[in-house]
């Protein structure tokens, strides 16, 4: 065996082996076609069926009926009606995702509140006289990052029967997120909120330059968000979104239920995009 020196490292000539720079480049091909391998499984992952990373579910959305309650401490209670096929898709924190015929099934942060709360403690457990219904808990769903953590998922039946508004929220699209929309006007089966910005006197029909423009009134976590892509900055800011042209009346106090992420606005689904 010799031993060479040259500008690639040192050379083992022989029949044992070799180590230079040369391998090292073997070494960096090698790392790179492992690199690419993987970006080509996720992809093809994704084109097979499989959602991408960070994409979020939606499915449940889609024809979905939704049911507006108080309790006694005025606090807002989203029920809701969706497709078992859709709620199947999503994952079960605890107990499983589908509502039976007399159970109900809770998104992740209400569920945290009623736990909080003492109102249940695991799947199983009997809630009598809920908002007129006596449901087993069927579930927790595990955290989405939508409007469905603060929502109580109802079988058909429990629907009809739940004592709570019909009509009065909703959900629109915005691309891939859903936004949860309240049909406000002062004085009706919605208590006024509690702002942290702004006044309900500004919550009128402003005309500028022969336009016109809603008042909106934000909970206080989609104002953050609102800001943060710089959709508005200050109250009385203007915006156009849905089809409408928006003034921003006021923010709202912090909640802790679903309407931290909702939008108050003077009218209902059918005037939205």
């Amino acid at each position: 065996m010799n031993i060479i020196f040259g500008k690639g490292g040192v050379i083992l000539s022989g029949e044992k082996a070799w180590i230079s720079g040369e391998k090292y480049s073997i070494l960096i091909v090698i790392a790179i076609i492992a690199v690419v391998g993987m970006v080509y499984f996720v992809f093809e992952g994704n084109s097979a069926g499989m959602d991408p990373i960070g994409k979020k579910e939606t499915a449940a959305f889609n024809g979905m009926q939704l049911k507006l309650a108080f309790n006694d401490g005025n606090e807002a209670k989203v029920f809701a009606l969706a497709s078992n096929n859709a709620l199947a898709k999503y994952a079960a924190m605890e107990g499983n995702p589908v509502p039976e015929e007399d159970s109900m099934v809770i998104g992740a942060t209400e569920a945290d509140t009623m736990k909080s709360e003492n109102i249940f403690l695991q799947p199983g457990d009997r809630l009598i006289g809920f908002f007129g219904l006596n449901p087993t808990v069927e579930g927790v769903l595990a955290e989405t990052g939508t409007p469905l953590d603060y929502f109580h998922f109802l079988s058909p039946l429990g629907f009809s029967a739940v004592n709570a508004y019909n009509g009065l929220v909703f959900i629109k699209m915005s691309g891939e997120e859903p936004k949860l929309f309240v049909s406000f006007l002062p004085g009706g089966k919605i208590p006024a909120p509690k702002l942290a910005e702004g006044s309900l006197d500004g919550y009128e029909e402003h005309v500028i330059v022969g336009k016109k423009f809603y008042p909106i009134i934000i909970g206080s976590g989609e104002a953050a968000l609102m800001r943060k892509e710089k959709v508005f900055n200050e109250i009385g800011d203007s915006f156009e979104k849905f089809g409408q042209r928006f003034i921003v009346a006021g923010i709202m106090e912090k909640t802790g239920s679903a309407f931290d992420f909702a939008h108050f606005v003077p009218f209902g689904e059918g005037q939205l995009q």
